[in-house]
């Protein structure tokens, strides 16, 4: 808090942190509008058809998980949930068929579940853990999303 106080209620403390991160992470735009809009009608952007639209939009198929997963690079960190592409890769027979119901359904209800869309804050080194200003947000986004992701991409 501003004046120094210290809070300890878990409520308190997560309404502090989502006033701190909108405060300090909102967009200030208000008359650049209109530069926006004069930005973008000099910039051609393609446009999808309405074919091309229809083929990528829906439900993901397996094969075009496995196609995402297989493409990953080895050795790279993990998501919230702990693990890597390669545990993907080595059970893939086991957790894909869960892993594309769970995404498909996300699809159906119009977002994917909590675990798949949460972030979490990093600490800054060598600073006051106790202020929030010392805290970094980051997404870290389980291995599943990136494959929903890059499946979608590759499609």
């Amino acid at each position: 808090m501003e004046d120094g106080e210290v809070i300890t209620d878990g409520k308190e403390i997560l309404s502090e942190i989502e006033t701190f991160y909108k405060e300090n992470y909102s967009s200030n735009m208000n008359d650049s509008q209109h530069d926006l809009h004069h930005f973008i009608a000099n910039v051609n952007i393609p446009k999808l058809s309405d074919v091309k639209r229809d083929e990528i939009e829906g439900h993901l198929t397996y094969d075009e998980c496995e196609k995402a997963l297989r493409s990953f690079d080895k050795g790279k960190s993990p998501g919230e949930d702990g693990f890597t592409a390669e545990f993907y890769q080595f059970l893939f027979d086991l957790v894909i068929p869960d892993l594309v119901a769970s995404l498909n359904s996300g699809y159906d209800k119009g977002k994917l579940s909590i675990s798949q869309r949460r972030g979490t804050l990093i600490p800054k080194e060598d600073a006051s853990l106790s202020l929030l200003q010392n805290w970094r947000p980051i997404t870290l986004l389980n291995v599943h999303y990136k494959i929903a992701s890059k499946a979608i991409a590759l499609s």
